[in-house]
């Protein structure tokens, strides 16, 4: 199970917007700057989001983005799923992609990884991301 940084970004994104004071609309330039991602890549994540059903967008100068209600209990496994072009740790983990899975002395072991790491993205939602965060950093509910 690799995580690329579209996934570690995104996710940043989703924390993100979820502080924010009211849902209130974030512009792309304000996100990218505040995030350190480039404008490019964020609008490219961005896009992403929104296709997923993660957030709202508002048009307009005073416009941007901002959580959809629901996407707060999104869970991290989601996004992942959203995010990631390879989902597997391993190749040979990947369904009828190993012929020696019954014979071989790892493949449960590195099964039983996977099935540990998917468990825990599961057990976490951006809601549960985003307050542990503010309690961490002290942070008020809004903080542009």
């Amino acid at each position: 199970m690799k995580i690329s940084t579209r996934t570690r970004y995104g996710l940043r994104i989703m924390i993100f917007l979820a502080i924010q004071s009211n849902d209130n609309p974030v512009n792309v330039k304000e996100i990218s700057s505040h995030e350190k991602i480039t404008l490019k890549y964020t609008e490219q994540i961005i896009r992403m989001l929104k296709k997923g059903g993660y957030l709202n967008v508002s048009r307009g100068s005073k416009g941007g983005y901002s959580l959809k209600p629901a996407a707060r209990n999104t869970k991290i496994k989601d996004l992942y799923n959203l995010l990631e072009k390879d989902q597997k740790l391993l190749k040979c983990l990947e369904a009828d992609s190993c012929d020696r899975k019954d014979v071989c002395s790892t493949y449960d072991f590195w099964n039983g990884l996977e099935k540990t790491i998917t468990d825990y993205l599961s057990s976490k939602t951006v809601g549960d991301l985003a307050r542990e965060y503010k309690e961490k950093a002290s942070l008020p509910m809004f903080y542009i």
